[in-house]
C-alpha cells in the first residue's frame, strides 16, 4: 500500500534525508512537504493522506486548528504533532486530543519509526465505530513530558539508569508515586528505595516507563468520581495483573528485560475503563450495572452498548502514545485472545490469563464476570499448565 503523508511547517522545510534502513519503506510513501499552513490547508482540500505531521511552529495558521480540521476531514488519518515538550515551552501540547506526540527534535530516523509504527495499527485498530467514538472522546491525557524525555534520553548512546533518574527527580510528584511503587510488596525488593536512580535501577527502564504512564494515567483521572467502580480497585488490578503476568512468563522461563513487556502490557490493560468513565460516564455506568446483572462479560456489554470495549479504547490510547505494537495489541486483545494473529507463548495470550487469575483469585469484589478463554488454553495445549500458573499468580 502506498500511504500518503504530509508533511507541514518549518521542520520540514530543508533537506530531508530519509535514513538508510528505512529507505526500502519510505520510498513506498507518497510524501508531501508543506511548508507553511496555507500550503497545508491547499493539501488537504486537495486530497486524503493516511498522516497528517504538523510542525507546532507551523506558520500563518494555528497548529491545533490545522490538525482539528486533518482530523475532521480525513478521520481515518494517523495525526502527528511535532512539538517542544520542555515545561516552559510556548509548544507545550494540549490535554484532551487523539494526536500522536512527536518531542522536538525531529530527526528522519525517529519520523520513519513513528510512521511505520502508526501504520502498523491498522492490522488490528478497532472497527470503524470504535474509531468513530474515539473521534467523540475529549478527555483524554497526552503522555507525560518525563515520559517522553526518557524516551530522548534512552536513544542516545551516553544514556544510563543515572540519566533517567534525573530526569525522573525533575519531576517531584512523579518522583513520589515511582518511589511509592518500588517500595510497595508488589515490587519485593530487599531494602527501601530512597531516590529515582536507585529506582530505575532495580526496576528496569521498560517497567519504569510503564510506570510513569499508569501513575500519570490515573492522576489525570484522579478526580474523576465514578459510581460504579472504584479507582482504587483499579489501581489495585493492575498492579496485580502485571505482577501475574510476569510471574506466569517467569514460570515459562523468560528472564530479564524480556519479561517487560509481559509486566508492561498488564500494568495498562485497563486504562480504557478511565477513558470511558471520563467521556461516556452515563452509558458506562449502565454497562456495568448490565454486565454485573446479567454476569456477563463488562467488554462484551461495552461492545452492544457503546460500539468498543475498554480494551480497544486503552489500545488505541497506547498507539497514540507510540507505545510498541506488542503491548498494544496485549491491551486490544486481552479480553480476545483468538483473534490476534500471533501465536505461541505470546504477551497477549500471557495478560488474557493473568487478568482472569486475578479476578479469581480476588473474588472480583466489583462484581465482574472475566472467564478465561478455553479454545486459547486448548489450542496452545495449555490445559495441564493452568493448575501451575495458578499457583505462581496467588
Amino acid at each position: 500500500m502506498n500511504e500518503r503523508v504530509l508533511l507541514a511547517g518549518p521542520s520540514f522545510s530543508g533537506p530531508w534525508t530519509w535514513d538508510s534502513d528505512h529507505r526500502g519503506t519510505t520510498e513506498t510513501w507518497n510524501i508531501i512537504s508543506a511548508p507553511t499552513g496555507a500550503d497545508a490547508l491547499a493539501a488537504l482540500e486537495q486530497e486524503a493522506f493516511d498522516a497528517v505531521v504538523v510542525d507546532a511552529a507551523v506558520s500563518d495558521v494555528d497548529a491545533r486548528e490545522l490538525l482539528r480540521l486533518a482530523a475532521e476531514r480525513h478521520p481515518e488519518s494517523e495525526i502527528f504533532l511535532c512539538a517542544d515538550v520542555s515545561p516552559n515551552s510556548a509548544e507545550a501540547p494540549p490535554v484532551g486530543e487523539r494526536w500522536h506526540l512527536l518531542a522536538k527534535p525531529i530527526n528522519p530516523l525517529l519520523l520513519t519509526r513513528a510512521l511505520k509504527r502508526a501504520f502498523s495499527f491498522h492490522t488490528w485498530l478497532p472497527s470503524r465505530s470504535a474509531r468513530q467514538l474515539l473521534q467523540t472522546v475529549h478527555i483524554l491525557p497526552s503522555p507525560p513530558a518525563t515520559y517522553l524525555k526518557v524516551l530522548r534520553a534512552m536513544e542516545s548512546p551516553d544514556a544510563s539508569l543515572e540519566t533517567v533518574g534525573q530526569i525522573i527527580a525533575q519531576d517531584p510528584a512523579m518522583t513520589a508515586k515511582l518511589l511509592q511503587l518500588a517500595n510497595s510488596a508488589a515490587f519485593g525488593l530487599h531494602q527501601q528505595v530512597a531516590d529515582p536512580a536507585t529506582a530505575v535501577m532495580y526496576l528496569g527502564i521498560e517497567t519504569t516507563k510503564a510506570l510513569i504512564l499508569l501513575a500519570h494515567t490515573f492522576s489525570y483521572f484522579e478526580k474523576l468520581h465514578h459510581a460504579e467502580f472504584s479507582l482504587d480497585l483499579l489501581w489495585n488490578h493492575s498492579l496485580a495483573t502485571a505482577h501475574a503476568a510476569r510471574q506466569i512468563a517467569r514460570e515459562e522461563n523468560i528472564r530479564g528485560e524480556s519479561l517487560a513487556p509481559y509486566y508492561t502490557s498488564g500494568l495498562l490493560h485497563d486504562l480504557g475503563k478511565l477513558i470511558f468513565a471520563a467521556n461516556v460516564p452515563v452509558k458506562f455506568s449502565l454497562a456495568i450495572r448490565m454486565a454485573r446483572q446479567y454476569q456477563q462479560p463488562l467488554w462484551q456489554i461495552e461492545k452492544n452498548l457503546l460500539g468498543a470495549s475498554h480494551a480497544e479504547m486503552g489500545a488505541a490510547l497506547l498507539a497514540i502514545w507510540g507505545l510498541p505494537v506488542t503491548i498494544v495489541e496485549a491491551v486490544a486483545f486481552h479480553h480476545e485472545p483468538m483473534r490476534s494473529n500471533q501465536s505461541g507463548f505470546n504477551p497477549v495470550a500471557v495478560v488474557h490469563i493473568a487478568n482472569a487469575l486475578v479476578h479469581e483469585i480476588n473474588a472480583d469484589t466489583q462484581g465482574l464476570a472475566t472467564n478465561l478463554d478455553p479454545d486459547l488454553l486448548k489450542s496452545r495445549g495449555w490445559e495441564s499448565k493452568l493448575e501451575t500458573w495458578r499457583r505462581a499468580v496467588a
